[in-house]
């Protein structure tokens, strides 16, 4: 999903902002309106809570998928810590290998 549902998501959600302050200006005036704007209004209100629900729903999709990826982050730091571990070992192997050939460079020098 990455960075175009957010985009998607933003967009939708200031347009459904958009939409609740006209509602809310609209509400102001209430009192004043004819019947055809009062279904106006109810149309726009119906509009603006599917739009919220989509909203909703897509948001719910990007947070199952981050959940999911930080497992997956959480696999690979693992990962990364069991081959730190094994260089480790590695060099430690590298050192005794040194250390030992450094004693039998030292003892063909003094035969």
């Amino acid at each position: 999903m990455g960075i175009d549902a957010v985009v998607v998501i933003t967009g939708a959600f200031v347009g459904g902002v958009a939409v609740l302050a006209a509602c809310q200006r609209m509400l102001a005036h209430y009192d004043k309106m004819n019947r055809q704007e009062h279904v106006a209004l109810m149309d726009a209100i119906r509009g603006l809570a599917e739009r919220m629900a989509v909203v909703e729903t897509r948001m719910t999709a990007v947070e199952e998928r981050m959940t999911s990826m930080e497992g997956r982050m959480k696999a690979v730091e693992d990962r990364i810590a069991a081959v730190e571990g094994r260089m480790a070992a590695v060099e430690g192997k590298m050192e005794a290998v040194v250390g030992k050939l450094d004693f039998l460079i030292a003892q063909q020098a003094s035969a």
